[in-house]
């Protein structure tokens, strides 16, 4: 009898000092799997264009299982897509409070800044996308854009040049009037100019400064 019960004593303790750990990580190794489940669900619900089912997916999976910053992301971009986009925005602002360098959050959330004319806001996000995606020419692109618009030559050189060394085709360019209009303009048209004539092509430089016509 004493034998047994000091190996029930032993047992206990095992348990006593293994068990707390173990019930605190088997609930949260559960729980983390069932976020990148439904955040996986969803991804293939937005490449399929089913917006609408990805976003009652997420919103459901928050409520019961609380967030997750993969699970909002495609949350937030069902809803980008959906043109939900005040929302949309809201979300984001959720994904990059849970990580704040989530590039691909703060790129979206920055073309939603853009389109509504927060060019400060976009700024701060597309810092967030360019350091930490470096070699994706995007982030890069965009910030020339807010560079054009805040009337830096400078920081327009550096960043269309960061975005041209990461893969950007200029000739892209060449149909967006907001790039026509930048050609067009005092202080950026120069720098944009040299540029084009030094790594585009005429034809791309042409369509710049006829505005398309």
């Amino acid at each position: 009898m004493r034998g047994a019960r000091a190996a029930v004593g032993l047992l206990v303790l095992a348990l006593a000092a293994g068990g707390p750990a173990r019930a605190t990580r088997d609930p949260q190794d559960y729980r983390a799997r069932l976020h990148q489940d439904a955040a996986a669900q969803a991804e293939v619900l937005n490449a399929q264009g089913r917006q609408a089912e990805a976003v009652d997916l997420c919103e459901a999976h928050v409520r019961v299982l609380g967030e997750d910053a993969a699970v909002l992301y495609e949350w937030a971009f069902a809803l980008n897509a959906l043109g939900r986009l005040d929302r949309a925005e809201e979300v984001y602002g959720q994904v990059l409070a849970r990580d704040p360098r989530h590039a691909a959050a703060a790129y979206d959330r920055a073309e939603l800044r853009l389109a509504r004319g927060d060019v400060e806001g976009a700024a701060q996000d597309l810092q967030v996308a360019a350091q930490e995606r470096p070699d994706h020419w995007a982030a890069h692109f965009r910030l020339a854009e807010v560079a054009a618009l805040r009337q830096d030559p400078v920081a327009f050189e550096a960043a269309l040049m960061a975005a041209l060394g990461n893969g950007l085709d200029l000739r892209s360019l060449g149909p967006d009037p907001d790039w026509q209009g930048f050609a067009r303009d005092p202080e950026i048209g120069p720098v944009l100019v040299r540029i084009l004539s030094v790594y585009g092509d005429p034809a791309t430089l042409e369509q710049l400064r006829g505005g398309g016509e």
